[in-house]
């Protein structure tokens, strides 16, 4: 599926919501599915997922999260910083 638009941009995050939502406790199986891809496209996956926790840690830090996301807003700190500390940014290379 190419994302040439915000409708479809939109359509594969519901997707990966109704996955989510539906496997149970599938987490391990979704991840080996996504990093059974090409190389650039695993790059590129890395940077779509560094983007959301970089926002999310933003929403945490502003006050936007409750107790059901509250761990998640922790972790998304703490990936973030790990991610500035060592320089990595959303311009991974695109090979």
């Amino acid at each position: 599926m190419t994302i040439t638009n915000e409708e479809s941009i939109k359509e594969v995050a519901k997707a990966l919501s109704n996955a989510v939502n539906i496997m149970g406790r599938g987490e391990q199986e979704l991840a080996a599915a996504l990093l059974n891809d090409h190389r650039t496209l695993i790059q590129r996956k890395a940077v779509v997922f560094l983007s959301f926790f970089r926002q999310l840690a933003e929403d945490f830090e502003q006050g936007f999260f409750d107790e059901r996301d509250k761990a998640a807003g922790e972790l998304a700190v703490v990936i973030r910083n790990a991610a500035d500390a060592a320089g990595i940014g959303e311009d991974l290379p695109f090979i």
